[in-house]
């Protein structure tokens, strides 16, 4: 999906952001060229060029725009400065590199605005530029901060063109949203697109628009809203005659079939699917029809068709020897292998799919399989094995249960960051709307005073509403924190419970490491060391141990060092105190060197890290839970 979103707004970056550009043939622009003398003609001349090479050869784009340049500064041609500029920054885009792109961009700015004229386009133009940088990086944050900069601009225009912008803007930001799991929103983003390309009749995008919320109603499961707005990106792909996007409206049509249980649709749209891509003679596009294809035979009792789609998956996704290809079939038949009772086949397809899902680091891919190997290796007795892939299997679940949790935290940073930045960007939109009606409308100052009041109050609300709304985010981090800590403490249950499994069953159990987390965990979880002034270097002598064993043992058991490992217990003990009746009196700094802090400071910081809040933010709120 980021890859995707990314390369929708290089084309969107590319297709508005052409200032000067026209649509003229490269080489009827060299030969233009060689007849002019005029210093002003040739610079426009050159640009151009540069622009009509974007696409073909972003090496000769960033050579002409260096031409342009150089007869530009002479002669103090900014827009044209501005405009070699800003294709440079486009190449160091599409080439990754985005520090040159950054520089680029604010030079470009910088001699637009020496131009002193239409100030709103460059700025509109720079801020997108800007998106599509942190885009690239991809910091979704900054991102989607410029994208609002440059909308609340457009918003203020009624021309076609920037409509159209307008309409982009909320195409990309929808993307971006999907990518966050902000799916609402994106449908949000998704209907004002709609809406504004109705109005500048540009019917040739909305098959975009239609994906994108088929797709977030998809993700929220409500499958017939889905289904509805792919058949209507089926329907225009077809009006305009746009077989990309028709064959991804056919896929997620069948997709959502499958989902909604009604297999024998799913069956016909992908078997349609492939009669489309056989006229299209397009065979890499067949895998995913025939997996599903398989799936939904599967659900229907027809194993016979399930090998055959699989198979012919597998044959297509070798021929062409495409890593994403072979790691979905692979995967796939190693399923239908094992269910099978052809354990050894299974594991040896399952084999080559973990090495591929490693590879591109598919954590969805990898809990798969390590499931599929965990059942294999039990149906066939070898325990050892069996343990061991099970364990992989819920390590890595967990991982991922906990990683969605960090993302839910980020996105709900995120709306309150977007929602601080409107604030801002309208106080700043009201400040400049009133400079302007002071000097042109002098005699109405009555009138004036009273709408500046009005704003002034509307500013309030919003800024009484985004406190309010900041208090509950931190509210909903305390209850997470104190859910998480239940977990944790289930966790620490199964943990002990594998361990004891483990040492009587595996026969390669490192007792060494196995008595030394035991004495690790007696020192903090008994004896409380973390209340004391310990070091790692004073907890080894204490264990009878070296460091780097010992720090070696911590990072790769519990996954961090063992200066965030010591925080934590101490910042346990603390949430404890805060709950215990008996230190009800007692001030936040002295529960914190109660728990083993030196010092406020370091309490606060290290408490803030892991939880989110403060101490005292969190103590207070903790008792209204």
């Amino acid at each position: 999906m980021k890859k995707s979103c990314i390369l929708l707004f290089l084309f969107l970056f590319l297709f508005l952001n052409s200032i000067d550009a026209q649509d003229k043939k490269i080489d009827s622009l060299k030969q233009e060229l060689s007849g002019i003398s005029n210093d002003s003609l040739r610079c426009l001349i050159l640009n151009n060029i540069a622009n009509a090479y974007i696409f073909e050869n972003p090496d000769s784009a960033f050579f002409y725009a260096d031409k342009t340049l150089m007869y530009s500064e002479n002669k103090k041609y900014y827009e044209n400065i501005g405009d070699s500029y800003r294709l440079k920054g486009i190449v160091c885009i599409m080439k990754a590199d985005t520090k040159n792109a950054e520089k680029y961009f604010k030079l470009s700015y910088k001699y637009f605005r020496m131009l002193n004229k239409d100030d709103d386009k460059y700025r509109s133009a720079y801020y997108i530029n800007m998106n599509i940088l942190y885009i690239q990086q991809p910091n979704y944050s900054k991102a989607l901060l410029y994208a609002d900069s440059a909308m609340i601009i457009l918003k203020n225009k009624n021309d076609s063109l920037s409509m159209s912008n307008l309409a982009k803007l909320y195409t990309n930001k929808s993307n971006i949203f999907n990518d966050q799991g902000l799916f609402r929103e994106a449908i949000e983003c998704n209907l004002k697109a709609i809406e504004l390309t109705d109005k500048t009749g540009e019917k040739n995008r909305k098959e975009i628009n239609y994906l994108n919320m088929g797709n977030s109603f998809g993700y929220l499961r409500e499958y017939d809203k889905a289904i509805k707005y792919f058949y209507m990106a089926e329907n225009t792909a077809k009006e305009n005659q746009n077989n990309y996007m028709l064959i991804k409206a056919l896929n997620n049509l069948a997709s959502m079939y499958d989902k909604k249980k009604e297999y024998r649709r799913s069956v016909e749209i992908n078997l349609k699917l492939v009669d489309f891509l056989d006229s299209l003679h397009i065979e890499n596009k067949k895998v995913l029809a025939f997996v599903t294809l398989s799936q939904s035979y599967n659900m229907l009792g027809k194993t016979k068709k399930v090998e055959e789609f699989l198979e012919k998956s597998l044959k297509i996704a070798e021929k062409y020897n495409d890593e994403g290809l072979k790691l979905l079939a692979y995967t796939n038949y190693e399923i239908l292998m094992i269910k099978h009772g052809k354990i050894k086949q299974g594991i040896i397809y399952a084999d080559k799919a973990l090495k591929i899902a490693k590879a591109q680091n598919n954590l969805n891919s990898l809990i798969d399989i390590y499931q599929s190997k965990y059942k294999a290796y039990e149906k066939t007795g070898q325990l050892d094995s069996s343990i061991y892939y099970l364990k992989k299997y819920q390590d890595l679940k967990e991982s991922i249960e906990n990683e969605k949790v960090k993302k839910d935290i980020y996105n709900l940073e995120i709306k309150y960051q977007t929602a601080e930045k409107e604030k801002e960007n309208q106080k700043l939109q009201f400040e400049n709307t009133l400079q302007k009606t002071k000097i042109k409308q002098t005699r109405k100052t009555k009138n004036i005073f009273l709408f500046s009041l009005i704003l002034a109050f509307i500013l309030l609300s919003i800024i009484f509403n985004l406190l309010k709304r900041k208090s509950k985010i931190y509210k909903i981090l305390v209850k997470r924190f104190n859910e998480l800590k239940e977990k944790e403490k289930e966790l620490k249950i199964v943990k002990k419970q594998l361990n004891y499994s483990e040492n009587r069953e595996s026969a390669f159990t490192d007792e060494k490491k196995e008595e030394l987390l035991s004495k690790i965990e007696n020192e903090f979880e008994i004896n409380k060391i973390y209340k004391e002034n310990i070091s790692l270097q004073k907890l080894a002598e204490k264990l009878n141990t070296n460091t780097s064993y010992l720090s070696g043992i911590i990072n790769n058991t519990y996954k961090t060092s063992f200066s965030d490992f010591l925080n934590h217990y101490r910042i346990q003990e603390a949430v404890d105190l805060f709950n215990n009746p008996d230190f009800i009196n007692y001030s936040t700094e002295a529960i914190g060197k109660e728990s083993g802090f030196n010092s406020d400071k370091t309490f606060v910081r290290a408490f803030k890290k892991h939880i989110g809040v403060t101490p005292s933010y969190f103590r207070k709120n903790n008792r209204q839970i």
